[in-house]
């Protein structure tokens, strides 16, 4: 029999030990609460969760899962091919526009951009340095003087 992977991460794999340890008796749910930084009501649904799932059940649900707001791959196709063909020399803002006014595809103008970077055909800009501070000098001892 194949075994399945679990991948977690350190923070709920050290959860699971405690939580164990709680299932043993070796510890009570007050000290596990703590140990976690969670309330104790909470940590009784983990412990039911463990108890009936194992590890897994610390993990969430839609772990691994794609999101429901993500825009289909046939759709991407299609923004792709059109931006190549009509609005290779649009920006994003106006390229999404378009899109919604001519073609009745309605998309972001991010996802556009990031259609746009992947294309090549626009490029991304860097982010902004933080501009250097003006350092005070110390206050002397006496008014007026500075040196």
């Amino acid at each position: 029999m194949a075994q399945k992977l679990i991948i977690m991460a350190e923070k709920e794999l050290s959860k699971y030990d405690i939580i164990k340890n709680l299932i043993a008796g070796k510890i009570n749910g007050t000290d596990a609460a703590k140990q976690i930084q969670i309330s104790i009501r909470h940590l009784k649904r983990l412990k039911a969760r463990v108890a009936e799932f194992g590890a897994k059940g610390l993990i969430h649900g839609n772990r691994g899962k794609e999101s429901n707001r993500k825009i289909s791959s046939v759709i991407v196709e299609k923004v792709k091919k059109l931006i190549k063909k009509k609005y290779y020399d649009f920006g994003p803002t106006f390229a999404s526009e378009k899109l919604e006014e001519d073609d009745k595809i309605k998309i972001s103008k991010e996802k556009v951009r990031g259609i746009m970077i992947d294309l090549d055909i626009w490029k991304a800009k860097p982010r902004k340095q933080p501009k250097k501070r003006h350092t005070w000098r110390p206050r002397e001892d006496n008014l007026g003087e500075m040196q």
